[in-house]
């Protein structure tokens, strides 16, 4: 096993055929792009812009900045459709225009149905089985979490000699549902705790300076009903925080 050979099979094979009847009361924008005043705005967010579809637009969301100040420059014309806790990265999906507008309604329902995908990538430490889930309630609400292995790693001992032959898991996470910390705890509950996690693991590690969480995809239906798909790749510092460590050979 390679890292090259892991991180390719993060790949946007799963998506969902869903019914379109949620969307037959949503304008349809004629031209099917974002409104012009969103458009100008976007450089201002400091974020790059990963899609774009009718009522919707996809931002690369960096750890350490929080969603509410990432899309400050868009007040007035987008709203926060989804969220990231302030040391998660990855895909960010806002709406065009107040939290009253059809683009909002209509991508809103989708997440209240558990009608979207959202796929993360994390770095746990311990052994991870090949196929797990984990579906206790979370807050006495019903919370569900799909896990799939993708590779092992040991921490050779030019990182660590304390921690010298220590076993990592690279998963893929699919919630299922959208409680707060839900990756985090449950895998912490799982004795998998997330590298970099300050309140449910040991904290950060001298090889990574943040949480090794990740939302590398979300696939939905924009304001037309097609397929809005945005994709986010593993950031670099994760690549090398990656790098540090050896693969273990399936």
């Amino acid at each position: 096993m390679n890292l090259g050979a892991v991180l390719s099979t993060l790949d946007a094979a799963s998506l969902w055929p869903r019914s379109l009847e949620a969307f037959a009361l949503a304008d349809r924008w004629a031209d099917g792009e974002e409104p012009g005043e969103l458009e100008q705005l976007l450089p201002q967010v400091g974020a790059e812009v990963l899609a774009r579809g009718p009522g919707l637009v996809a931002l690369d969301k960096p750890a350490g900045r929080s969603v509410q100040e990432l899309i400050q420059p868009l007040e007035g014309f987008a709203s926060l459709v989804s969220r990231l806790d302030l040391p998660t990265s990855g895909v960010l999906v806002v709406a065009a225009g107040g939290t009253d507008t059809d683009a909002f309604q209509a991508a809103s329902a989708q997440f209240a149905g558990r009608l979207v995908d959202k796929e993360y990538v994390c770095l746990c430490r311990g052994q991870a089985p090949d196929v797990f889930a984990n579906r206790t309630p979370l807050r006495k609400q019903r919370a569900h979490t799909d896990f799939e292995l993708l590779g092992t790693f040991l921490a050779p001992a030019s990182v660590s000699a304390q921690s010298a032959g220590e076993v990592y898991s690279l998963v893929q996470a699919k919630p299922k549902t959208g409680r707060k910390h839900q990756i985090r705890r449950h895998l912490a509950e799982l004795g998998l705790p997330i590298v970099g996690d300050a309140r449910y693991g040991s904290g950060h590690l001298a090889w990574c300076a943040r949480l090794f969480l990740h939302c590398r995809q979300v696939s939905m239906r924009d304001q037309r009903g097609g397929l809005f798909l945005a994709t986010s790749p593993l950031p670099a510092e994760l690549t090398r925080a990656l790098g540090w460590l050896e693969p273990v050979d399936a």
